[in-house]
């Protein structure tokens, strides 16, 4: 299950979707292993430039590679696969640039079949792809429907852990049989510590059973550990008090007892015990020590740039060093162009998404070295580094997009913050502060006249809503579609989200003062809340009670490790607001909150007066 879901996951961030369907043939009409099987795609993205990628599910873990394809005349990408016999499931992704086409929502997925029948598992592994929703509409019943279908034909497969793993997730992810799901998982980790040796998914069924990872789940782990002290439990378990340990000679102790404890696990974790040993020593300030440890990670030069950035980060937020900052900043910086220049080590993962996680990564350092030259004085300099970070990034980190507004502002690059914001604003990439600066900006320099000309100019290049439909804490349904002709504020939150409690107050007056225009409406979504349904419930409640709040909650569906409408609205960090209005339309979304209550009242006035 970890290896698929991971490998979809993957595959599925920073894509846009085709509305129209794609045709994908292949030749024979039975996909077969061990069978050449010839694929011919005829869909909107056959052209130059379009990557093919497959995910092999198997029930001995899963796998993808990137598929080698040839352009036609006659405007189809064709390409020939050979797959193994432990295959029971293909899924296709095809992708150029930040354009996939996911078929209508029907996903490119198909059967594998032997001797004319579909092969065990292969339902089951379809089931798991409505229920990630990769390529497929989620759905979470079509999910166990095909599950139960493949158990159903083929019993057997109750004795493998993999196929085990999709029915129960599906389970547990539906309200009319999570427990049935629960109860599966126990009595499956009960038959497995039955056996002699240790599973290598006994954990795995350990967190089935119990999704919170609560007490159940850590009791469960400890009877993994009694059954099995030299398992890999165990190991994993002795391994993670060496990375939870700051001090540096307690890490020495715990690893010299983890050799002597498991001789043959330990040998591979040699990389891990370095790794501590650099950010301990990092912590500690101790930075001879750190550079002595850092020069042994030559096998990961990314964690090398990451921990000179941290140190960079450390110096420069004490302010005591910005000159040595700054050179630990360029050092992690450098580190990133030599992995650039030395290009992709593997074949997990598609040129394109690697050069992109390099490059966000990158960005993320210049941001740092941004912020050197800013708390230094230099807003100019800093302005410039800041603008590298939102190229880097693609402009897609929020918290890069306020510093290159906030230093633009302040080095009086007043024309910069307008153009910049504007942009940020139309891509739904925008924060409370960049709003107010956008605003502020625009009153000094074109006054009244100009910031609505700027504000009908964003409207007509607003996208549409996604659709969603959430439950109530009282169980009421409510659909986005039902809220039409209205604007609808959308606050997604946490109970135990600080920044989140800390901005409601201004929510609640807002609220009071717009209460008389009732085509406004405010929804608060709770989302990733990782708590029982009951125990989520009781702090939801006591939240509003002991802050005395009167708001519409709405309960964010969890699926598996992610919640469905934050992934909808591209939700990453909380509070943010999404404002959208009478058409439909994403008028604007707001990362963070502002610790001026009047000043967001107002500003947040002026958005749905805007909005109309």
């Amino acid at each position: 299950m970890k290896y698929v879901i991971g490998i979809i996951l993957l595959l599925a961030s920073s894509i846009t979707l085709h509305a129209e369907p794609a045709t994908l043939i292949h030749n024979p009409v039975q996909v077969k292993a061990k069978t050449e099987i010839e694929f011919t795609y005829s869909g909107k993205l056959a052209k130059a430039g379009t990557e093919v990628r497959a995910v092999f599910f198997q029930l001995k873990g899963g796998s993808n590679k990137e598929i080698k394809t040839e352009l036609k005349d006659d405007n189809k990408l064709v390409w020939k696969l050979n797959i193994s016999d432990s295959v029971v499931y293909v899924l296709f992704s095809i992708k150029n640039g930040d354009e996939v086409d996911e078929n209508g929502g029907q996903g490119f997925g198909f059967n594998v079949h032997k001797n004319g029948r579909v092969v065990p598992g292969s339902y089951a592994a379809e089931g798991l792809t409505y229920l990630i929703g990769f390529g497929i509409q989620k759905d979470v019943d079509k999910a166990v429907e095909l599950t139960d279908k493949d158990f159903a034909l083929n019993p057997k497969l109750r004795t493998n852990e993999i196929a085990m793993q999709w029915h129960v997730l599906a389970l547990i992810n539906t309200d009319s049989r999570k427990s049935e799901g629960i109860e599966l998982a126990k009595k499956t980790f009960n038959d497995l510590m039955q056996r002699k040796t240790e599973s290598e998914f006994a954990g795995e069924f350990a967190h089935l059973a119990d999704p919170q990872m609560g007490t159940v789940y850590d009791s469960l782990l400890n009877v993994i550990v009694k059954h099995f002290p030299k398992g890999t439990v165990s190991y994993h378990l002795k391994s993670l008090e060496i990375q939870r340990t700051n001090d540096p000679d307690k890490i020495l102790e715990l690893y010299d007892t983890l050799q002597k404890d498991f001789p043959i696990l330990s040998k591979n974790s040699e990389k891990i015990f370095s790794s501590c040993m650099v950010v301990a020593y990092r912590k500690k300030k101790d930075y001879a020590n750190f550079e002595k440890f850092l020069a042994k990670k030559t096998d990961d030069k990314l964690f090398q740039a990451e921990q000179l950035n941290e140190v960079a980060i450390d110096l420069a937020t004490s302010n005591t060093n910005f000159s040595a900052a700054r050179q630990y900043s360029e050092r992690s910086l450098a580190i990133m162009d030599s992995i650039l220049k030395a290009g992709k080590p593997t074949d997990d993962e598609s040129l394109e998404d690697w050069f992109q996680k390099v490059n966000t990564t990158k960005g993320n350092y210049y941001d740092t070295y941004a912020n050197i030259y800013y708390k230094e004085g230099n807003k100019q300099l800093a302005a410039d580094n800041e603008q590298k970070a939102v190229n880097l990034s693609l402009g897609k980190n929020t918290n890069i997009n306020e510093q290159l507004i906030k230093y633009l502002f302040e080095s009086n690059q007043l024309q910069a913050v307008l153009d910049c914001a504007e942009k940020f604003k139309i891509a739904q990439q925008s924060t409370v502060m960049i709003d107010s600066l956008f605003t502020v900006t625009n009153l000094a320099l074109r006054g009244q006249e100009g910031l609505n000309a700027a504000k009908n100019r964003i409207m007509t290049q607003l996208k549409d809503a996604p659709e969603f439909k959430l439950n109530t804490l009282d169980g009421k349904s409510i659909s986005l579609s039902s809220l039409k002709g209205k604007i609808v504020v959308l606050d997604f939150w946490a109970t135990w989200c600080g920044p989140c409690i800390a901005s409601f107050p201004a929510i609640q007056k807002a609220i009071e003062a717009l209460k008389n225009n009732k085509d406004v409406c405010f929804y608060f979504i709770n989302t990733f809340q990782r708590d029982t349904p009951e125990d989520r419930l009781e702090k939801i409640k006591n939240t509003l009670e002991t802050k005395n709040l009167r708001f519409d909650v709405l309960l964010d569906q969890q699926i598996g490790d992610n919640f469905e409408v934050s992934d909808l609205f591209d939700i990453k960090t909380i509070p943010t607001k999404i404002i959208i209005d009478k058409r439909g339309k994403l008028y604007t979304k707001l990362v963070g909150y502002s610790e001026d209550d009047d000043e967001f009242i107002k500003e947040l006035k002026s958005i749905v007066e805007a909005s109309k």
